[in-house]
């Protein structure tokens, strides 16, 4: 494909024509004098302005005279026509991707770059477009910019705003070509096609594309490809704390706020927090009348699409994901990825311990001064954060979440198999082993194996001698537990 000749310094994105790169240049300048009276969004320039402007007035002058669908600027009906001839000339040459206009390739293929130019102040989070960026950015400060004129309801974009309002108009643009029903969306009149082949619903396409070294699956070439540099580079996206490597600079950037229980997004309807924008947008959904996805098989509902394809495996029996190493199979993706580490356990190693942080009371170390800081507390018998509703107090915050939690019966966390849901990530962690199957505490004696080590605990007292003896009678138990119990019979009889 020919290369565009005007190229953008600041992002790299390219134009054909050098009116357009002069409009574009001038959106990377800060001042922006030209402001829209209803929403506040600034401008470059005037003309920019009042193209926003028709967001608003719902404007659209421009008429395709082939299916009459209207726009708001020419260039987007140029750009529609293009779907009548059905020609996409314009091919990514890193996944099967095709485009009508050379712009749209370029933008598309910053998907497939490392850089990410525009960051959030406020998470860190990183995009490829800065119009990604000031969506983003409504997530932090709720805005809700494109109000409809019928039922006043609010959205972030404007393309929510556009197809919401066809639930009032009874638009219905997306015309199935097989038996001419019309849909307000194209996700509803692809749901729809599958019905007209030979697929069933839940038949969603397999991903092809295997890593030789992790077995991990992708669904484009350009995606592989930038996984794979975890195999074949020093990995630039390595987290200092437990040695994971990362694909990207926002992947790490997510990861790190596991350690610190770093909680940036914050639901305003309830009290909860979350580390990304994704886990919390999949939560708002948990807000509504009732969550929007539903399994076409027991009609089960689903807060998100992959919740969905996830769930679907049940009914299906599918064991896609399969072990290089031993052939076991997975019906989930993270089951495979979870198994695979009996087979490669990630080797971390431990920083130095001489610079580490030390205890002066118990000599123990620490992997930074603010995790000694609430490790001395337990000496000192020092507890902050105390719950309003009982008074029970902490040694640090995120204890008195966990606590906080069970009082107003908040389950932060989700299996993604069965839907179950729990306090902690920990209980969750464990919850799981029962899916994959995996039984990593084992008994030496008689290679039992369990899925959680307390209960490994209990089993090998079972091979040794009864330890917990009755001072009554001569009974004796494996746990201290059965002994109290066994106790309160002699307290009954008592005189």
């Amino acid at each position: 494909s020919t290369k565009l000749p005007y190229k953008c310094n600041i992002c790299g994105e390219t134009f054909e024509y050098v009116n357009l790169f002069s409009k574009h240049v001038l959106t990377h300048d800060s001042e922006k004098p030209f402001q829209c009276d209803e929403c506040s969004k600034g401008f470059t320039l005037a003309c920019s302005l009042k193209v926003h402007q028709r967001v608003h007035t719902g404007e659209k002058p421009y008429r395709c005279d082939v299916c009459d669908k209207t726009f708001s600027i020419g260039s987007s009906l140029k750009d529609h026509k293009k779907i009548h001839s059905g020609k996409k000339p314009y091919k990514c040459d890193l996944c099967t991707s095709s485009f009508s206009n050379k712009n749209a390739l370029s933008k598309h293929k910053r998907i497939h770059s490392d850089k990410k130019l525009y960051k959030c102040e406020i998470c860190d989070k990183a995009f490829n477009f800065i119009g990604n960026l000031t969506v983003h950015l409504r997530v932090h400060t709720e805005e809700r910019p494109y109000i409809c004129n019928y039922c006043e309801k609010a959205f972030k974009t404007a393309g929510n705003l556009t197809v919401h309002k066809r639930i009032h108009t009874g638009e219905k643009p997306y015309k199935c070509l097989v038996c001419d029903k019309t849909f307000r969306q194209t996700s509803s009149l692809k749901d729809h096609s599958v019905m007209h082949t030979n697929k069933t619903p839940f038949q969603f396409k397999k991903r092809r594309l295997r890593c030789n070294d992790c077995n991990r699956c992708f669904k484009h070439p350009g995606n592989l490809k930038m996984h794979q540099k975890i195999h074949t580079q020093d990995n630039s996206f390595e987290c200092k704390v437990c040695k994971q490597s990362l694909e990207t600079e926002s992947s790490l950037t997510v990861h790190l706020k596991t350690h610190t229980d770093e909680r940036p997004f914050n639901c305003l309807t309830c009290i909860k927090s979350f580390a990304s924008s994704d886990e919390l947008k999949s939560h708002r959904r948990s807000h509504e009348c009732a969550p929007p996805f539903r399994c076409k098989i027991c009609d089960k509902l689903f807060s998100s699409f992959n919740a969905v394809k996830r769930h679907q495996v049940v009914h299906t029996g599918e064991t896609n994901y399969h072990c290089h190493i031993c052939s076991k199979a997975f019906n989930v993706e993270c089951n495979l990825k979870t198994h695979l580490k009996i087979h490669n356990p990630v080797p971390r190693s431990k920083p130095s311990e001489v610079n580490r942080p030390k205890c002066n009371i118990c000599d123990k170390t620490f992997q930074n001064e603010k995790n000694l800081k609430h490790h001395k507390r337990i000496h000192l018998k020092e507890k902050p954060y105390k719950c309003l509703l009982c008074e029970k107090s902490f040694t640090q915050a995120v204890q008195l979440r966990w606590h906080h939690d069970i009082h107003m019966n908040i389950k932060r966390h989700k299996c993604d198999i069965c839907e179950k849901t729990f306090y902690q990530k920990g209980q969750l962690k464990k919850h799981q082993r029962i899916h994959s199957g995996k039984r990593d505490y084992k008994c030496t004696v008689c290679d039992k194996s369990f899925y959680q080590s307390c209960n490994l605990r209990k089993h090998v007292v079972t091979h040794n001698e009864k330890l917990f003896k009755c001072d009554v009678c001569p009974k004796s138990f494996v746990t201290e537990r059965q002994l109290k119990l066994h106790q309160t019979m002699h307290a009954d009889r008592k005189p």
